[in-house]
């Protein structure tokens, strides 16, 4: 008789635990479905336009309504498979741009590979995207910076052969070259801000003097 009690509050433990254990997981069956609704109505909730305040559109860019990436300087760069909002009263565009100073070096390394010359405006996408101001870039370039700046501004239609086949390698080989151009562009810079002029002293020897006596 003892045998048979035990026997019976054992399957009722058991049968008390299964059920515990089924009840956890519907708990958790129902906040995981829960936390996906409201993930879902948080994708779905509607972006206001800054300018204008009306409900702006969301779609993904395709190869016949790809974005046009303008912010870079360029005018002729274009990205498909990304999330842009549209609004319909100001004609106002937010693009969602993944990895963007990724995406620059890649221009950068395409623009390096072109056959023709490079335009004013890539030249300029060149130069920022090695750090370069437009003083240390002409003087790396050894062209007057008065004729990078028509170059850049579209004024003159090209660098010329050799300035313009150097402009690609400020960006072609990554940031180790990068900086070691601009530190010679530097040291251009310094050199030609000092006197022309080469003066001696004699001494026990001739020696060079670095200011006039």
């Amino acid at each position: 008789m003892v045998a048979k009690r035990k026997v019976s509050e054992i399957h009722d433990r058991s049968l008390s635990a299964a059920s515990a254990i089924a009840r956890i997981r519907e708990l958790w069956t129902e906040d995981n479905m829960a936390l996906k609704a409201l993930k879902g109505s948080r994708r779905r909730r509607t972006m206001r336009c800054e300018e204008c305040g009306n409900a702006m559109e969301s779609r993904k860019t395709t190869p016949d309504q790809a974005y046009l990436y303008d912010l870079c300087g360029l005018d002729n760069i274009f990205l498909v498979g990304i999330t842009v909002h549209e609004c319909a009263g100001c004609d106002a565009v937010i693009p969602e741009i993944p990895r963007v100073p990724e995406l620059n070096q890649v221009i950068a390394e395409e623009l390096a590979k072109k056959q023709t010359f490079l335009t004013g405006r890539e030249i300029r996408f060149l130069r920022n995207r090695a750090g370069l101001s437009a003083k240390e870039f002409a003087v790396l370039l050894d062209v007057d910076p008065a004729h990078l700046s028509r170059v850049e501004n579209g004024h003159t239609q090209s660098l010329g052969g050799a300035a313009d086949k150097l402009a690609r390698v400020a960006v072609a080989e990554g940031g180790q070259v990068q900086e070691l151009l601009k530190r010679f562009a530097q040291s251009r810079l310094e050199e030609a801000a000092q006197p022309s002029d080469i003066r001696f002293k004699p001494k026990k020897k001739w020696e060079r003097i670095e200011e006039a006596a």
